[in-house]
């Protein structure tokens, strides 16, 4: 088999820390209060607290600690083939030790110049990984070529006291056979295993990540999709907001009592943001300074500096020392050969502008931290472009287009096509845009939150932040997969609607129960067409359009009753629920993926059919759930090698057709409304799981999901974007029982605060 993208990581660390650690200072690992799931997914929550280092070649790691385990995640690119090897250092001895993560796992010593295994591999001491998943042979007969699983994360957890002290001395590098033209990266730099004088040192922080992150923002409450005012008494008059990668500075341009622009800035501290102050990068070499752009991808701030407006502005940039900021010095690219402004940079290292010289937006890419040539981007209308940190879309803003008669700004966006050109600029719609003019937008560094100005004529106005949802949704649907991947239908927001209505979700029909493959191209559910008779349809995107709905028929016949599906994590394997009759012989089964089928329906080998069970679902992991009918209780089913020998009750209050969420950190339950005497119908609660393991009490999820019909049946999507559920409302209207779907970020709200 020929693996043309294998990264090797050890650990890398992003530039702003070079330089602490040239200057022999220690790297600051977070402290988290969850542990990370070896679930092979640094994008899960529980990474949220991480020190995270962006490397190049789309890689990035994250360390964190608690009181009782080192943890650390590695990510590369979707279709990457990740191996790790973590080098560290025992303080009291001297040995160093290296630990291997790729298809096996093992630890070795370094003793006598060579590296010897401590023991054989898979036979672990004080530390467990996630491995690359092993999924078949490309030659089966002569059992060669192994099939490993792409675009998985490399995860280790290590025990703290397996080695002393809080500041561990380890060795960080990256290397790749095939990494995008970087080649080898190490840190610090030229850092050998051989050599431990060349290795890092970390530090186990005790900073309050979790704190500091609700920090962010000046600690201000996250909007959803109507714009807010942002920290209103603090960045006043102001325009062109950037952040920090980390989240942990702020810099804008204002106007203060009619003084020339300037930027202004603050940073976090602690749990404390500094007193907002001017920078003054140029010390007084320009009159104005103004739209800062904090760099993506290096310790860099480019912005606008000028004597005369439309006559001298040029992009400048300031490089981050120690504690503070260069010398500014103007950017030496054919950028500045014309009258430019309102730089801004993508995670790959690309600069977009405006040119005010002949008033269009252009691009110049980024080639090893130089920009020698220059590219129109080529755009019906619009200036002040802002690029999306992947370069998805491109915001600008223009005369409102839509109505000849209006003279106010709007904002609009462009989406990148298939074939590289731009599409028309879309109006961000009235929940964004006013009669008042909407300007000079902005996107936070992890593609978040959208801020721009608002403001009356001849007045400075306020900045405004909101979700960046308000722009996914816009996408037209034969460019985005999102899109496509459920059903064409536009994404719901915080207000529940019915999926796929006449398609999907038909009334006087029952459907419940609707799972989706990984890449979102194939949809399964339950339906009983009014035949007391439960069954499970499917339908596939193939070449951008969906095929008709079909039984699915998975046991041929052999069982009454088909329901519950779930497509596993890898796409490989459907589970479902298989019975005869209704609270006598309901089992767990599935059917294996073949190249264009599936396989026959077996029954599930495991302790789990020991008893009357359904609705199966699995975390990303692999572990399994379900509801035991025969005790009516939740149970779960760790993961072992494909198998499951155990099973364990959950031990929550209540609640049957359990769910969990892709990460595990919670699960959703269906159980009668507990808030009111006398209700009899089924609402959707949630439990949260707690760092030890256990589980919070169940918390209704509110009036606008649950209403005095019953919810049930409750999903989560493999992106863990979408919440689907069953509303049955047939004791209003007999046969209505549809599919209704919501966008699951305010699950997380009603996690309890500690």
């Amino acid at each position: 088999m020929k693996i043309n993208k294998l990264l090797v990581i050890a650990i890398a660390i992003s530039l702003n820390t070079v330089n602490a650690q040239e200057n022999n200072e220690s790297i600051t690992i977070n402290p988290t209060n969850k542990a990370g799931l070896l679930d092979g997914s640094c994008g899960n929550d529980e990474w949220d607290a991480a020190t995270k280092i962006d490397m190049p070649g789309q890689a990035a790691i994250y360390l964190m600690h608690d009181k009782d385990y080192f943890y650390f995640c590695a990510s590369g690119k979707t279709e990457d083939y990740t191996v790790l090897d973590l080098y560290i250092e025992n303080a009291e001895t001297g040995q160093p030790h290296k630990f291997h993560l790729s298809a096996q796992m093992g630890e070795a010593v370094r003793s006598n110049n060579d590296w010897e295994p401590v023991s054989a591999k898979w036979k672990l001491k004080d530390y467990a990984g996630f491995w690359v998943p092993y999924s078949g042979l490309e030659d089966v007969e002569n059992r060669k070529g192994p099939i490993f699983a792409k675009g998985t994360h490399r995860q280790m957890q290590i025990s703290r006291k397996k080695f002393p002290g809080n500041t561990w001395k380890m060795m960080v590098g990256l290397s790749a056979v095939s990494h995008e033209g970087e080649g080898d990266l190490t840190f610090p730099k030229n850092a050998k295993s051989d050599d431990k004088s060349t290795w890092g040192r970390f530090s186990f922080s005790k900073r309050n990540k979790t704190k500091a992150k609700e920090s962010h923002y000046f600690g201000q409450k996250r909007p959803g999709l109507i714009p807010e005012v942002f920290a209103p008494e603090i960045v006043k008059n102001a325009h062109g907001v950037s952040f920090s990668p980390d989240l942990d500075e702020i810099y804008f341009s204002a106007r203060k009592n009619d003084e020339d622009a300037s930027i202004y800035f603050s940073k976090l501290k602690g749990n404390d943001w500094t007193p907002i102050k001017r920078a003054n990068f140029t010390n007084g070499g320009k009159k104005e300074e103004l739209y800062p752009s904090v760099s993506l991808v290096d310790n860099r701030i480019y912005f606008t500096a000028y004597d005369s407006i439309f006559s001298d502005e040029k992009i400048w940039y300031v490089d981050r020392l120690e504690d503070s900021w260069s010398e500014a010095k103007q950017l030496d690219s054919p950028i500045n050969d014309d009258i430019v402004f309102y730089i801004n940079q993508s995670k790959n290292g690309d600069l977009f502008y405006t040119s005010i010289s002949n008033g269009k937006m252009y691009r110049a890419t980024n080639q090893n931290d130089a920009f020698p040539e220059v590219q129109e981007v080529e755009l019906e209308f619009g200036h002040h472009g802002f690029i999306s940190p992947t370069q998805e879309y491109l915001l600008v803003y223009a005369r409102n287009q839509e109505d000849e008669k209006r003279k106010d700004f709007d904002l609009y966006v462009s989406f990148k096509s298939k074939d590289k050109t731009w599409t028309r600029p879309i109006n961000l719609g009235d929940e964004v845009n006013t009669k008042a003019h909407e300007a000079v937008p902005t996107i936070t560094p992890d593609g978040k939150y959208l801020f721009f100005g608002r403001s009356e004529e001849g007045e400075n106005g306020n900045i405004y932040w909101v979700s960046t949802e308000v722009i996914h949704k816009l996408k037209p649907a034969y460019l985005s997969t999102r899109e496509h991947g459920y059903f064409g239908q536009k994404p719901p927001g915080l207000t529940p609607e019915v999926f796929a209505p006449g398609i999907v979700s038909i009334d006087g029909r029952f459907e419940g129960g609707i799972s989706f493959s990984p890449d979102l191209k194939e949809m399964y559910f339950g339906a009983d067409d009014g035949d007391d008779e439960t069954q499970i349809y499917f339908s596939k995107l193939q070449e951008n359009e969906w095929t008709p709905i079909k039984r699915a028929n998975f046991t041929n016949g052999k069982k009454k009753e088909e329901l519950h599906p779930f497509v596993s994590p890898d796409g490989k394997r459907i589970y479902f629920t298989a019975l005869d009759t209704a609270f006598t012989d309901e089992k767990i089964w599935y059917v294996n993926r073949l190249e264009d089928s599936w396989s026959e329906a077996s029954l599930l080998e495991s302790a789990i059919n020991d008893d009357m069970v359904f609705y199966p679902n699995q975390s990303r992991n692999g572990d399994l759930y379900y509801f035991n009918l025969s005790r009516f209780k939740m149970y779960s089913a760790l993961n072992r090698n494909g198998a499951f020998p155990e099973t364990s009750e959950m031990g929550i209050e209540f609640g049957h057709h359990g769910f969990i969420s892709p990460s595990q950190d919670y699960l959703l339950v269906t159980d009668r409304n507990k808030e009111e005497e006398g209700r009899k119908d089924n609402d959707v609660y949630v439990y949260f799981k707690n760092q030890d393991g256990t589980w919070t009490k169940p918390i209704n999820l509110g009036n606008t999901i649950n209403t005095n019909f019953n919810e049930k049946s409750p999903s989560i999507t493999p992106d863990g974007k979408y919440l689907f559920f069953g509303r049955d409302e047939r004791d209003i209207e007999p046969g209505l029982s549809n599919i209704y779907w919501v966008d699951a970020g305010f699950i997380q709200d009603l996690r309890p605060k500690k």
